[in-house]
């Protein structure tokens, strides 16, 4: 990967402004952050997400959150109100996100932080949202920061990446077993604990393990790698980007091993026509396919088509539309006064809470994501969700 004199200081740049933003907003938590209480017509959410740069496709959450608040409003929003969301193009760059979050706090002051998206750019603020008591609340990512310790005023609503990892490494080690595997990954907290549960339910060493950088564009040396030592199944910890990037360099060089994506690198809509070998890939997954026949996915499309109309009903959108379902759901508890407190109180209470992407349950003692993940397979155009039983975290090793 080429690494010029100027991109070294534009990523020292970069990571001096996160540190400073991160430093300021702390400082400022440590009073008392405004918007602590709703005291208009109007519960205002605030979120980041990438509406440019390589990350972009993941962006399109801002919609889902976008069409479940107006399907809210639709039916009388929340004890009255209605709900408003101010969503802010971070670019995925944790600079970005960190000013931008003290933007919403202090200058739009929303009440939450709703549905951001992705590990280093909540990984920027979580702290800091958290030492102010401002709730962060389903954000798409499932990065075992956000989980362990429990927080209080952090939230996390996905399967924990080691399950993603954990799902795939069992799907193998049951399907192929005998197979020689490979491991991509992005190197950092995103593809590290994927990596890590892959490992765990392997039950043997990968025979390869190739890590990357999110800023990495050609993977032919890679692809090289694994196809001149005849590795016989992929493991992508990857983002859409790269593992598309990836899957294409593949068929570029007529290597067809067994691929199996995690699922943050299936939910884009145009995946079948940029990845034109995508057929028989593997992905794990904790929502419904898209375009099934499950009602969850079905509400959830009949919407976008209503609240978001030139936006496919597709698995980030779906990331939005799950992160209203448990914001909302918080909400709708709240008995007089809406304040943050008691926001967070009513989120510690929810038990079972059925949303797009199964069963979530909080309490004060442990702020758990979704339990359990399927495997789709991609054939003809479209995912298909195998039969395989789903792999649950509580019950695994």
């Amino acid at each position: 990967m080429f690494v010029s004199r100027v991109a070294s200081v534009a990523f020292l740049s970069a990571l001096a402004l996160a540190s400073t933003a991160q430093r300021s907003l702390a400082q400022e938590a440590n009073g008392t952050a405004p918007g602590a209480e709703v005291t208009g017509d109007t519960i205002v959410l605030g979120q980041t997400a990438a509406q440019s740069g390589p990350n972009a496709p993941t962006g399109e959450a801002k919609w889902g959150l976008q069409a479940y608040l107006d399907y809210t409003n639709s039916r009388g929003g929340v004890a009255g109100k209605k709900l408003r969301l101010i969503s802010y193009d971070d670019g995925y760059q944790p600079a970005q996100t960190t000013a931008l979050v003290k933007k919403l706090v202090y200058d739009d002051h929303v009440f939450a932080i709703v549905g951001s998206v992705g590990t280093p750019t909540n990984g920027s603020v979580y702290e800091s949202l958290n030492d102010g008591g401002i709730p962060l609340v389903a954000m798409a990512t499932g990065s075992p920061i956000f989980y362990n310790p429990t927080r209080k005023s952090v939230f996390p609503s996905w399967p924990l990446y080691s399950t993603d990892g954990k799902t795939m490494g069992a799907f193998v080690q049951r399907h192929f077993a005998h197979d020689s595997v490979g491991i991509i990954y992005q190197d950092d907290a995103f593809g590290k604990p994927i990596r890590d549960g892959v490992l765990s339910e392997l039950g043997r060493p990968a025979d390869m393990m190739l890590p990357y950088v999110p800023s990495q564009v050609d993977f032919s040396s890679d692809v090289i790698k694994l196809k001149s030592a005849n590795i016989k199944v992929v493991i992508f910890a990857a983002i859409a980007t790269p593992a598309s990037q990836i899957l294409n360099q593949m068929a570029n060089l007529s290597y067809h091993p067994t691929r199996v994506l995690t699922s943050s690198a299936c939910g884009y809509s145009g995946i079948f026509s940029s990845i034109s070998s995508l057929d028989g890939t593997y992905c794990s997954a904790f929502l419904p396919a898209p375009g099934s026949s499950d009602p969850r996915w079905i509400a959830f499309s009949n919407a976008m088509k209503q609240f978001a109309p030139g936006h496919a009903a597709e698995v980030y959108a779906a990331w939005g539309w799950l992160s209203g379902e448990v914001a909302v759901a918080g909400l709708r508890g709240i008995k007089g006064p809406i304040t943050r407190e008691k926001f967070v109180a009513q989120l510690d209470k929810l038990k079972n809470l059925e949303t797009i992407g199964g069963r979530l349950t909080y309490s004060p003692e442990a702020h758990s994501g979704i339990c359990c993940q399927i495997m789709w397979q991609a054939k003809g155009g479209r995912w298909t969700v195998l039969p395989d039983k789903a792999f649950d975290a509580t019950t695994s090793k």
